[in-house]
């Protein structure tokens, strides 16, 4: 079933209209564990188009995890990093891009991922991302000293630019709202 456009805008699953864009690029913003990497891959296998996480192009480049780079560099010198990254992925086309939770968080970033694509943001509860990141992560703490208060804090402080950078909405914890957001970028004729 292929939902429309009012039909998502009820489900409050349908942010700002994507009418009118030249659609060039898919970009997912969302928190560190919310399930970006898994909607790209499945984005990529629905439409065609090339995924590419920022995440692992800085890994690639650096031969280092973000966790050894943070440690040794600091955040700072990482989101410069990352910056430069996505400088260089919104030049190409037809891509899904799916980026680090922290991206929102620049606005130069934001400038270049939003122009000539639909933003998807990728999210799942708080309870939820706490549970998934205590499992395995291999990302360093961002502000606070343990994964809940760390999740918190900056999820929180996040919200409003997920939500303003946002055309469209996933809970991936929800897989009936995943599926029609699949289904509605399939139907784009992307």
């Amino acid at each position: 079933m292929t939902p429309s456009a009012e039909a998502l805008v009820k489900q409050g699953l349908l942010f700002r209209p994507i009418e009118g864009i030249n659609i060039e690029r898919l970009v997912l913003i969302g928190f560190r564990g919310a399930g970006k990497s898994r909607m790209a891959r499945q984005l990529e296998s629905r439409i065609g188009w090339r995924a590419i996480s920022t995440d692992a192009e800085i890994e690639n480049r650096l031969r280092m995890t973000i966790r050894e780079f943070v440690k040794d560099h600091g955040w700072p010198a990482f989101r410069e990093l990352e910056s430069r990254v996505i400088q260089e992925v919104c030049e190409r086309q037809q891509v899904i891009i799916d980026t680090g939770g922290g991206v929102v968080e620049r606005e130069e970033n934001m400038a270049l991922l939003t122009q000539n694509a639909v933003v998807i943001w990728v999210d799942a509860p708080e309870a939820v991302l706490v549970e998934r990141l205590r499992e395995g992560n291999d990302r360093p703490l961002l502000t606070a000293q343990n994964w809940e208060a760390d999740v918190r804090e900056n999820y929180q402080r996040r919200l409003p630019l997920y939500r303003r950078y946002a055309h469209l909405y996933v809970n991936t914890s929800r897989p009936e709202t995943k599926e029609l957001i699949l289904n509605y970028v399939s139907m784009l004729g992307v």
